[in-house]
């Protein structure tokens, strides 16, 4: 996978993933299936668990130069790794947030969002640290 690629992939991933959470917590609000201070809780996590990977990904995105990219071995494994874990953590938190539009608790929900998201944040972290070092450096 490019540097190129990849930097779009987490991107859509990240960004993507994030805005359907909110989605889900905003329709269920919306549609008065949850209370506002389960509302704000759920939102006030949501942006807890993704500012930190959304910051770091769109500063990398949009504040690096594009000049020639290599795809080296190791900016190859790092982006791999990037994408595949980022995929894995979102799918996480997406569980738990997608399953209110059938059923479940929010409470519940934000429990182990909180729980997960953070026992899960070292995955994601370490992988995407190292594809932006190992980009940063060609």
């Amino acid at each position: 996978m490019s540097t190129k690629a990849a930097r779009r992939a987490l991107v859509l991933i990240w960004f993507g993933f994030f805005l359907l959470n909110l989605a889900v917590v905003v329709w269920l609000h919306m549609r008065q299936l949850i209370e506002r201070d389960s509302f704000l809780a759920a939102a006030q996590e949501l942006n807890s668990l993704y500012a930190p990977y959304l910051g770091a990904i769109a500063l990398f995105f949009f504040g690096t130069k594009r000049g020639p990219q290599g795809n080296g071995p190791r900016t190859n494994i790092a982006a791999a790794l990037a994408v595949s874990s980022s995929l894995v953590w979102n799918l996480v938190v997406f569980a738990f947030i997608g399953r209110l539009v059938f059923q479940g608790v929010i409470e519940d929900s934000i429990d182990d969002v909180r729980f997960f998201g953070g026992l899960l944040t070292w995955l994601p972290a370490a992988a995407i640290g190292y594809f932006l070092s190992a980009s940063a450096l060609q």
